[in-house]
């Protein structure tokens, strides 16, 4: 499964943060996700796990303890990559102004030395 992202240096009220995206939105990305579904036997809706699977990608980064300024890694997908895919959007689900669907997060305190 290859992965597409942007890093960005934010500035918030708190001072920086370094943002990190995990772009999940291209179509055979997502068809690849759901391969793996498949070859798991998992009986998760697929949502679901596509949800699940973009949680583990981001927290695989949040052991980080040698960062000097807060860290924020998100994996979001798009509402109408999901529907050329089939994967139906569950009722209540936020979507931004522009289609995007966060599916998950995680951030790191920065660690001072």
């Amino acid at each position: 499964m290859g992965l597409f992202g942007k890093e960005a240096l934010i500035s918030t009220n708190g001072g920086r943060e370094r943002r990190y995206t995990l772009d999940l939105g291209p179509d055979w990305v997502l068809e690849d996700m759901l391969k793996l579904k498949d070859s798991l036997g998992s009986s998760d809706e697929s949502f679901a796990f596509v949800q699940s699977l973009a949680q583990g990608l981001v927290n695989s980064f949040a052991v980080q303890t040698g960062n000097l300024e807060d860290l924020r890694y998100v994996a979001f997908t798009r509402a109408d990559a999901l529907t050329r895919v089939a994967v139906p959007i569950p009722e209540g689900t936020p979507i931004l102004d522009d289609g995007v669907i966060i599916l998950a997060s995680a951030f790191i305190h920065a660690h001072q030395v």
